[in-house]
């Protein structure tokens, strides 16, 4: 009996550990905190990785997006959850989407907040730096400023969390219809101006005929 007792709770805490350890990537459960499940503390020294960009600034609906890279400065990496988020830090919703390279084995999306969220892992293979896609709103209200936040893995008991790039602006697109070309306003304005002047030599030559005209009576 007491066998039996030991066989299921090592099937138990077996099948825990490989929920745990999520060797496909985080899960959709822990966008909000970000928190990988690995039964130990995140590391609280320096992160030995860090997010940069191509771009600080980004019109809404821009679909070319901004390239984000995440690297090692001097380790690899074997894990990670990244997200886009409100530079405030004032909500845990993510913002934009992202899109990998075609052909990419080693990253995938997870739909935290919405379709494409957020970018994991897939596996547990070591990367060194990884490349991708993220893509803003198609509208704001007004400009909105994001940072990248990450959760970083080199092992799955050595993880760093709070990983951010600086500060990127999405500022709010321009409705063209509500812009008036401005070659246009130029040429209205110019048209007005001759309409103008042609009326004041009208108006002379007419003054000076009617002189002529007194004069020689």
């Amino acid at each position: 009996m007491v066998p039996s007792i030991f066989v299921s709770v090592a099937i138990v805490t077996a099948l825990c550990q490989g929920v745990l350890s999520k060797r496909d990537g985080a899960p959709a459960s822990v966008c909000g905190t970000m928190m990988p499940s690995h039964g130990v503390s995140a590391q609280t020294s320096a992160s030995p990785y860090t997010i940069t960009t191509d771009k600080t600034t980004i019109s809404a609906g821009d679909d070319t997006g901004i390239q984000v890279t995440i690297q090692g400065t001097e380790t690899t990496f074997e894990g990670l959850l990244v997200q886009a988020r409100d530079f405030s830090g004032s909500s845990l919703d993510a913002v934009g989407t992202f899109e990998l390279p075609q052909g990419e084995t080693y990253l995938k999306t997870v739909d935290c907040t919405h379709i494409k969220g957020a970018v994991t892992h897939s596996n547990t293979d070591e990367q060194s730096s990884k490349t991708f896609t993220w893509k803003p709103p198609t509208s704001v209200t007004a400009d909105v400023e994001i940072q990248f936040r990450a959760t970083i893995a080199k092992v799955k008991a050595e993880f760093w969390t709070g990983v951010t790039s600086g500060k990127i602006t999405v500022t709010k697109a321009v409705d063209p219809s509500t812009t008036q070309p401005t070659g246009e306003v130029e040429t209205t304005t110019s048209g007005k101006d001759v309409t103008s002047g042609t009326r004041v030599i009208a108006y002379i030559i007419a003054f000076s005929l009617v002189l002529v005209v007194l004069f020689v009576r």
